[in-house]
């Protein structure tokens, strides 16, 4: 009894560490999109000689969450292979660290 459960939660701790750095990843691009959008915001009121209507803070804050609505639709691609090499990475630092981890689930041990 008992035989396999320590597995099943392994890929269900997995599963979660995949999911957290997929959001993380997600979360930097909504960031790098955030910091283009503050850029063009700037240089258009440096063109424009005006000041700004709210406080930087509050346009910052605004900011990212127009950007967060944004990168779905703008399929810029940059969470995606952030993701990749990042997963790919740490199945690389996984294989090596722990070589009896790249067996299947339900095989031979």
């Amino acid at each position: 009894m008992g035989h396999g459960t320590g597995e099943v939660l392994a890929i269900s701790g997995d599963a979660k560490e995949r999911m957290k750095l997929r959001k993380a990843c997600r979360d930097f691009e909504a960031f790098f999109v955030s910091c283009l959008l503050r850029q063009m915001w700037q240089a258009a009121e440096a063109i424009a000689g005006e000041k700004p209507f709210i406080s930087q803070t509050y346009r910052d804050l605004f900011t990212f969450e127009v950007a967060q609505g944004l990168t779905p639709s703008l399929h810029l691609g940059i969470a995606e292979m952030l993701y990749r090499a990042l997963s790919d990475a740490e199945r690389t630092v996984g294989a090596v660290d722990n070589p009896s981890s790249s067996r299947t689930i339900g095989g031979d041990r």
